[in-house]
């Protein structure tokens, strides 16, 4: 089995705080660094013609059509592919909103957030996890801290962007890291604050 690892930096959680301050610009910021490193996964899978496919405006240019190239050829999962395409979707809902006014309590985007795959599958982690010595309480908070849209969001896109950063790392042929590992990876990091042992 490939080992998982960390991406250096800490790039998307960097601008995770913006979102509460200018949700546009800073989601098109996290946006970017995916799709930046959807075309670092492409170039390091090329054998050539990088420069002449994954610039904008070339054939492998946009977000969408690196997304789609990766699923296609298997470097990343159906559920992380559609979750890639669901953050896709809300940022361009962010960028084309002609008021400014769309937030993640709208209910086109708070309905999208919720239905994350990368945050739920992280949520139901915690459940039939000892919850060592916090009490009920504590646990059931901590357990809170991530349900919400703008949380599903936030964890989806992080759960991502480390996913993104192993796919390049995975040895070819390759089917790529399920996002279901993902979230048990980075689940397990959180392990020593939720349980004893």
């Amino acid at each position: 089995m490939q080992t998982l690892r960390k991406p250096q930096g800490q790039q998307c959680l960097a601008l995770l705080d913006l979102i509460t301050h200018q949700p546009a610009v800073a989601l098109g910021r996290l946006i970017n660094n995916l799709d930046a490193e959807v075309g670092r996964l492409l170039e390091s899978r090329l054998a050539c013609l990088q420069s002449q496919l994954l610039p904008p405006g070339r054939p492998l240019g946009s977000f969408s059509t690196r997304l789609k190239l990766a699923r296609a050829l298997n470097w990343i999962d159906e559920l992380a592919y559609r979750d890639l395409e669901a953050i896709r979707g809300i940022r361009n809902d962010f960028a084309h909103s002609p008021s400014h006014e769309l937030s993640f309590t709208s209910q086109s985007v708070r309905d999208t957030c919720l239905d994350l795959r990368a945050a739920n599958l992280f949520r139901a982690s915690f459940d039939g996890v000892s919850r060592g010595g916090l009490t009920v309480y504590a646990f059931a908070d901590m357990k809170r801290v991530f349900e919400g849209a703008r949380k599903s969001f936030e964890i989806s896109v992080e759960i991502l962007f480390h996913l993104l950063v192993n796919q390049r790392s995975a040895p070819q042929p390759h089917a790529g890291v399920a996002l279901a590992d993902q979230v048990k990876l980075m689940f397990d990091e959180l392990k020593p604050y939720v349980s004893v042992g």
